[in-house]
């Protein structure tokens, strides 16, 4: 990351003649090109939290999802959202808009990327056990899950809360 950085930041000088080459005030103006974001990606994710890197020649930017602001003003590469618009939550995606600006708040070109939390298991317990078989309820926030014993598969994309395992 390079901050605050301006890839046109050269003072520019205007200064006036007559018409016998007898110079009247310079003026003097500043100017800075528009803010660059280089890249985004993304760092670690957990089931409650997403960071986002963000690199490029700016001096701050500011995060939405989709049209709500989460995060102004940040100044730092790495960013870790963890309220998000109304809460990180497990097994949900995110957009997110990064807006750079410069040092005089000139906005640059914005650009996006989408995050997925970790899924959850909150619970799992056991329900009736026999000796050919063993029903399981589980719960939480995930699209399926995948079922093992000793490593060994046993259910694949179960999609419910129940899994009665008759396999012996």
């Amino acid at each position: 990351l390079v901050t605050g950085v301006q890839t046109c930041a050269l003072p520019i000088s205007i200064t006036p003649y007559n018409s016998i080459s007898i110079s009247g005030s310079t003026q003097t103006i500043s100017t800075y090109t528009a803010p660059d974001i280089t890249s985004i990606t993304l760092g670690t994710i957990t089931t409650n939290s997403i960071a986002i890197n963000v690199n490029g020649y700016y001096d701050h930017y500011d995060i939405l999802i989709g049209a709500n602001t989460v995060a102004t003003n940040i100044t730092g590469v790495t960013y870790v959202d963890i309220s998000g618009y109304n809460g990180i939550i497990p097994d949900a995606s995110y957009n997110y808009t990064i807006i750079p600006y410069n040092v005089n708040n000139l906005v640059g070109i914005s650009k996006s990327i989408t995050a997925f939390t970790l899924p959850i298991l909150d619970s799992l317990t056991l329900g009736s056990v026999t000796a050919t078989s063993v029903q399981l309820f589980f719960s939480g926030s995930y699209k399926y899950v995948n079922i093992t014993n000793n490593g060994s598969s046993i259910a694949n994309n179960i999609t419910g809360n129940t899994y009665l395992d008759n396999n012996g």
